[in-house]
C-alpha cells in the first residue's frame, strides 16, 4: 500500500490518495508413481500400474484498490463548514487452473511434456469484478450548538447488468445541543452535555457472485470413459434472477446523548 497527502491554503484543503495491491498465489503439485514391493523373501515386484499420474493446481488472485479524496474546512465566526469529495475503485481478478494426466515416462521428471497417457483432466476458470464509486460529505456546525451532516455515494458494480449497475445511497443527520443554549440553566456538574440527534440514510449491498445475470453453461469432463476417452459435457444455463441490482437498506434513528456528573 502506498499513500500520499498534499495540503494547501494553510492546511484548510487536503488532498489524499492511496493505492493497494494484494496478490494471493497458490500452487500445489501431486504425483503418484509405481513402487517396488515384496510379497515373499527375495521376491520383488514393480507395480507398473497405469494409474501413475501427476497433477498441478494453481490459483492466482489479484486485488487492486484505489482511493482519491479531498477535504476542505472553513471557519467564520460561529460558523464551521467541512466538505469532502472522493472517488473509490476496486478490481479483483481470480485465475484457476488444474491438470491431471496419467502415464508418466519418468517419475523423476513429472513434467506435462513427459506424460503421454490419453486419460487426462484439464480445467480452468476464475472470475473478475470491478466496483467504482463517488462519494461526498458536508458538515455544518453553528456555535457547537446546531449540527448538520449530509452524505451520499454513487456506486457502480460490474456484477449487475447494464442499466442496473449503479445505485445512489444518501444519508442526513442533525443534532441539537440543548446544553449550549443560552436558556440552559442546569449546572454542568449535573448535566454537562445534552444533545438530541436524528438521522435517516440508506446503504447499498452489492455482495453477489459475478456473472449471476448471465446465462452461463459450465463445461466439465463427463467422468465416464467412452471409446477410451473421457469426453466433455455441459449443462443447461442457470435461471436468471429478475431485476438483479444493489440491495438498498434504509434506516432511521432518533436518540439523546447525555453526560452526567462531570462526565
Amino acid at each position: 500500500t502506498v499513500s500520499a497527502t498534499a495540503s494547501f491554503l494553510d492546511n484548510s484543503l487536503n488532498i489524499h490518495t492511496d493505492l493497494s495491491y494484494i496478490n494471493t498465489p497458490f500452487l500445489e503439485d501431486a504425483q503418484r508413481t509405481p513402487v517396488t514391493y515384496s510379497d515373499a523373501p527375495d521376491h520383488f515386484i514393480v507395480n507398473e500400474s497405469s494409474n501413475d499420474w501427476a497433477s498441478e493446481e494453481t490459483h492466482r488472485g489479484d486485488h487492486v484498490a484505489a482511493n482519491f479524496y479531498a477535504d476542505y474546512a472553513f471557519h467564520s465566526g460561529k460558523h464551521s463548514f467541512k466538505a469532502m469529495v472522493g472517488y473509490n475503485y476496486e478490481n479483483t481478478l481470480q485465475k484457476n487452473r488444474y491438470y491431471k494426466r496419467y502415464g508418466l515416462l519418468n517419475p523423476d521428471l513429472p513434467d506435462p511434456s513427459l506424460i503421454t497417457g490419453e486419460n487426462f483432466t484439464l480445467t480452468g476458470g476464475g472470475f473478475e469484478w470491478t466496483t467504482s464509486g463517488e462519494f461526498f460529505r458536508v458538515n455544518y456546525n453553528y456555535a457547537d450548538r446546531y449540527l448538520l451532516e449530509a452524505n451520499g455515494r454513487l456506486d457502480g458494480s460490474s456484477k449487475f447488468p447494464t442499466g442496473q449497475q449503479f445505485g445512489f445511497f444518501p444519508s442526513v443527520s442533525a443534532g441539537w445541543r440543548l446544553s449550549q443554549e443560552p436558556f440552559w440553566k442546569v449546572s454542568s456538574k449535573l448535566i454537562s452535555n445534552l444533545k438530541i440527534r436524528a438521522s435517516l440514510g440508506s446503504l447499498g449491498n452489492g455482495n453477489v457472485d459475478p456473472y449471476e445475470y448471465l446465462e452461463t453453461m459450465p463445461v466439465s469432463q463427463l467422468g465416464r470413459m467412452i471409446g477410451g476417452v473421457n469426453p466433455m459435457t455441459t449443462n443447461d444455463p442457470n435461471v436468471l434472477p429478475d431485476g438483479l441490482t444493489w440491495e438498498k437498506v434504509t434506516t432511521a434513528n432518533l436518540g439523546v446523548d447525555m453526560n452526567l456528573l462531570n462526565d
